[in-house]
C-alpha cells in the first residue's frame, strides 16, 4: 500500500491539465465568490487553481457526496486553511497539494463505500480503471499523456509499485473476492484522479 499512496502523490504532481467534465457544474458551484476574477483569467488563456469552496463543490458534485456529510465536514474544517484562498495558480505550494489529496481522499472512500457492490464488484481490474476514470473525467484515448495518466490509475488497482520491475506488491489483481482490499485500491484510484491537476486545476 505504501507504493500506492506515493504513487498518488506523484500523479497529483505530474498530471495534465484538461478537467472537462467540470464544465457540468453551475457558475456558482464552479466559480464560487471569485468567479469575475477567475473567468477574466481563464478566457485570458492562463491557468487556475479552485480554491477551498471550488475544491470541495467540484469534489461533492462528481463523488455525489454531500458537503454536508459529517466526515467531510470534519476533514474540510481540518484542511481548509491549508488550501488555496485564490485561484493564483503562482501561489500554489505542496501543502495545497497534500490537503487537496487529503479532502479528495474522504470524498472518495464515501464514494467507494456507496458505489462498490453495484458499479465495481463484478467488474476486473482494467474494467475498473475504466470505469473509476470515465466517472470523473474525459480523457480522450488518442492522447498520449491521458493514456500515460490512465495506466498510472491501473498500476494503483492493480496495486503496482514503484520498483523498476513494476511488480505486483500483493493486495488485489483481477477480480478477486477481497472486498476490503479491493475497495481500499479502488479510494487511492480515486483520490488519485481527484487530487490531479484534471480536476484541482481550471
Amino acid at each position: 500500500m505504501k507504493y500506492s499512496i506515493s504513487l498518488i502523490l506523484l500523479l497529483s504532481i505530474v498530471s495534465c491539465v484538461e478537467p472537462e467534465k467540470l464544465e457540468e457544474l453551475s457558475d456558482g458551484e464552479l466559480h464560487g465568490s471569485g468567479k469575475d476574477n477567475l473567468v477574466s483569467e481563464v478566457s485570458n488563456g492562463g491557468i487556475g487553481i479552485k480554491n477551498f469552496t471550488q475544491l470541495n463543490m467540484t469534489y461533492s458534485k462528481l463523488t455525489d457526496v454531500p458537503t454536508y456529510d459529517a466526515d467531510v465536514v470534519s476533514t474540510f474544517n481540518a484542511v481548509r486553511s491549508q488550501l488555496p484562498t485564490s485561484n493564483d495558480a503562482s501561489s500554489a505550494s505542496g501543502f495545497h497539494q497534500l490537503s487537496a489529496t487529503r479532502l479528495a481522499f474522504t470524498y472518495c472512500e464515501k464514494y467507494i463505500d456507496k458505489n462498490y457492490t453495484k458499479e465495481y464488484a463484478s467488474l476486473n481490474s482494467s474494467q475498473r480503471v475504466q470505469k473509476l476514470v470515465d466517472s470523473f473525467l474525459d480523457l480522450n484515448n488518442e492522447n498520449q499523456d491521458h493514456n500515460s495518466f490512465k495506466a498510472e490509475v491501473e498500476k494503483i488497482l492493480m496495486n503496482k509499485g514503484l520498483k523498476d520491475d513494476d511488480s505486483e506488491v500483493g493486495l488485489v489483481s483481477g477480480t478477486t473476492t477481497d472486498t476490503a482490499g479491493n475497495k481500499k485500491l479502488l479510494n487511492l484510484g480515486c483520490t488519485a484522479i481527484l487530487s490531479s491537476s484534471y480536476v484541482t486545476l481550471i
